[in-house]
């Protein structure tokens, strides 16, 4: 997830972070629900140093 690019002599460094939210179909959540837990877990990552992921499932 992280990958260096040579661009007009530059060199560029470039890196994911991602967050990940389930839905379960007998969920009370909505989607903007689902949107928050992602964006906190993305700022999980970030907190981390970034270039991962990190998901939150709704237990059953």
């Amino acid at each position: 997830m992280n990958e260096k690019m040579l661009i007009s002599g530059n060199e560029l460094e470039i890196s994911t972070s991602i967050g990940i939210s389930f839905y379960a179909p007998h969920s009370p959540c909505n989607i903007e629900d689902l949107f928050k837990q992602a964006d906190k877990e993305l700022y999980k990552v970030k907190e981390k140093g970034g270039n991962s992921f990190s998901y939150k499932q709704e237990s059953t």
